[in-house]
């Protein structure tokens, strides 16, 4: 007999890779489960991923394990435009605007946002990926209907409200108003039940037009220690209420991260 799988979905993991699959598979004990995970997982700043994958290989193939990934900001483009030469056995990179049908649930993916913290990368040789934006693409062209919808950025009629932080430029600042707008664009003319978002390193919960959407946080562990921070990871289940789909994991408001450095 089959075994009944899980769906799950995750927030930013920021190449934590190792301690994010020891948390999915020995703290919270899930077998038979596939992960999405909503951008910055963290790939490509170096050429580690074969040695990391042959790290959490064994833990992923013993637990049954997939993950999945939709391309944040600060991971490399060029991962999500060659599925097939980077994905591994339980690790996939997901295509921008590819449906994928994960457990029966038809999902999604659209990748990228615009850094906050671009200028700062650019002044000082930090890496940053040109490609990092979200592809944009005919609305026209997209399903019209969709069960999950899966991004690292938002529409702006989501939480949070969009604001201006310190390392914001108006150039940043406007990029993020126009991807955010053009998923407002996305989300009135594709009928989709849920999305999900990282991003923003904190946890919302809301519904727009009969949309339940969830923006995956970031817990801190031990405050002050960016390796003990974990993403939120939550269950899927089809029901209209978002707050009792979304507790797998609740992530406290007051334990989160400020979304200023996303």
């Amino acid at each position: 007999m089959e075994e009944k799988r899980t769906l799950l979905f995750s927030g930013d993991v920021h190449g934590l890779i190792p301690t994010f699959v020891h948390r999915l598979a020995d703290e919270l004990s899930y077998k038979h489960a596939d992960c999405v995970v909503c951008g910055d997982f963290g790939i490509g700043f170096d050429n580690s991923w074969e040695n990391v994958y042959q790290r959490i290989s064994k833990k992923l193939e013993k637990n049954d394990i997939h993950i999945w990934v939709v391309r944040g900001n600060h991971d490399n483009p060029e991962y999500f435009e060659n599925e097939e030469k980077y994905s591994k056995e339980y690790v996939t990179f997901m295509e921008d605007y590819k449906i994928y049908k994960i457990n029966g649930v038809e999902i999604l993916p659209i990748g990228g946002a615009t850094s906050h913290d671009r200028n700062f990368r650019l002044e000082n040789n930090w890496t940053w990926w040109e490609g990092e934006k979200i592809k944009r693409v005919d609305i026209k062209s997209l399903p019209i209907k969709v069960d999950v919808i899966v991004t690292h950025q938002a529409p702006l009629v989501f939480d949070p409200v969009t604001v201006k932080t310190e390392l914001d430029d108006d150039s940043v600042h406007e990029d993020e108003l126009a991807e955010r707008k053009y998923f407002n664009d996305i989300a009135f003319n594709v009928k989709v039940k849920h999305w999900y978002y990282g991003h923003y390193h904190d946890h919302y919960a809301g519904e727009f037009k009969g949309i339940n959407y969830t923006c995956l946080g970031i817990v801190r562990k031990e405050p002050g220690n960016i390796e003990a921070d974990y993403p939120e990871i939550v269950e899927y289940k089809n029901s209209q209420d978002s707050e009792e789909i979304y507790q797998k994991l609740f992530c406290n408001k007051e334990e989160s991260i400020n979304p200023s450095n996303s």
